[in-house]
């Protein structure tokens, strides 16, 4: 993965969640020792129309590993999130 220094945040957040899960279920499912590359792959790979917030629907198949190509834009307003893109 190559990192974009220029980001505006998005990634991170997407990174973060798109790491944690591969990893975390797993491992509840299999013991901390037994996570491999296998497992993470096969949770990957079940990622259909996840909904990390501030991301786009990520979805990841055996042919594309891009997850989303797209940023939704929020803005705080009186309290509230509101989306300003779909």
């Amino acid at each position: 993965m190559r990192l974009n220094k220029r980001d505006d945040g998005a990634h991170g957040f997407q990174a973060y969640y798109l790491t944690y899960e591969p990893i975390e279920r797993p491992k509840k499912e299999l013991g901390y020792e037994n996570v491999d590359d296998t497992a993470v792959n096969r949770v990957l790979l079940s990622t259909e129309d996840f909904d990390s917030y501030a991301i786009g629907p990520i979805t990841y198949t055996v042919d594309d590993y891009r997850g989303s190509n797209r940023v939704i834009v929020y803005q705080a307003k009186g309290g509230e999130v509101i989306p300003l893109t779909n």
